[in-house]
C-alpha cells in the first residue's frame, strides 16, 4: 500500500536544506493547530486507555508469569526536537544477558539486525511476546507516552539512536514533528520494508502532513489491526 500524498522524494544532496525548511515550517504552525493536535492526541489516548485497561492488566499478568524480567520495557528513543525519552512497551524478549547469548550464537541474525534493526523469527522473543508483537498489543503502553506528551497518535516511529545515524541529514527533518504510535510505514508494509523505504515514508509524511492524512493513517491502522493478514508485524 502506498502512502497517501505521493511526493517526489529528496535525496542526500537536498537533506540539509529540507531539514532547515521543515523545522522552520513547524515553528510557523499556528497555535490553534498545535493545540488541536494535542487535544486530539490526549482524547484518543485517554479513551483508548479506559477501554483497553482490562486487556492491559491481563497482558501484564501474562508477561509477568511467562518469563523472568520486568513487565514494561523502556526503550530510549529520539523525541521531538532531538530530545530523548523512554518509549514504553510490554516486554516481549528474554532478559538482556540471555539476548546477548542468543545473538552471539547466530552471527547471521546479528548481521541482519545491524542492517534492518528488525529481525523476523527473532530468537530473543518469548512465546507470549511473539503473540503481542503479531497483534501489536505490545505497543499499548505507548498510550501513556502520548498522554505524557512524549508522542502523538500519528507520526514517524520513535528512532533508536543507532537508527538515527542512518537518517543522516534527514534526521532533523524527521524530528521536527513528534513521533507517533502509528505512521506511514506502519500502514505500508511495516518491518517487511527495506530501511531506506522507511526513511522515504517518514520524510513524505513530515513534508505533507495534515490532520486529514493523520485520520487516513488511523483508519488504515485500525483496518490492519483487524485484518487476518498482518504483513510485517513481528
Amino acid at each position: 500500500m502506498q502512502a497517501a500524498n505521493q511526493i517526489s522524494m529528496p535525496r542526500a544532496a537536498d537533506s540539509a536544506e529540507l531539514s532547515t525548511r521543515a523545522v522552520a515550517a513547524h515553528g510557523a504552525v499556528p497555535l490553534r493547530r498545535r493545540v488541536g493536535q494535542r487535544v486530539f492526541d490526549v482524547s484518543v489516548a485517554v479513551a483508548a486507555l479506559l477501554v483497553m485497561s482490562p486487556l492491559m492488566v491481563a497482558i501484564a499478568v501474562a508477561v509477568k508469569i511467562s518469563s523472568p524480567g520486568p513487565i514494561i520495557y523502556r526503550s530510549r528513543r529520539y523525541a521531538f526536537g532531538g530530545q530523548r525519552f523512554g518509549m514504553l512497551k510490554f516486554r516481549t524478549m528474554v532478559t538482556a544477558d540471555r539476548q546477548r547469548e542468543l545473538m552471539n550464537a547466530d552471527p547471521q541474525a546479528n548481521a541482519h539486525m545491524s542492517r534492518e534493526f528488525k529481525l523476523k523469527d527473532d530468537p530473543r522473543v518469548t512465546t507470549i511476546g511473539r503473540l503481542l508483537r503479531r497483534t501489536s498489543l505490545d505497543e499499548l503502553p505507548q498510550l501513556i507516552n502520548v498522554v505524557r506528551g512524549d508522542m502523538s497518535i500519528v507520526g514517524p516511529r520513535p528512532k533508536l539512536e543507532d537508527e538515527g545515524t542512518r537518517y543522516g541529514g534527514l534526521l532533523d527533518l524527521v524530528l521536527s514533528v513528534p513521533p507517533g504510535i502509528t505512521g506511514s510505514w506502519q500502514t505500508s508494509g511495516r518491518n517487511d520494508l527495506p530501511f531506506e523505504r522507511r526513511i522515504d515514508l517518514d520524510v513524505e509524511y513530515v513534508i505533507g502532513r495534515s490532520f486529514t492524512w493523520d485520520l487516513k493513517i488511523c483508519a488504515r491502522t485500525v483496518a490492519q489491526l483487524l485484518s487476518p493478514k498482518r504483513h510485517g508485524a513481528y
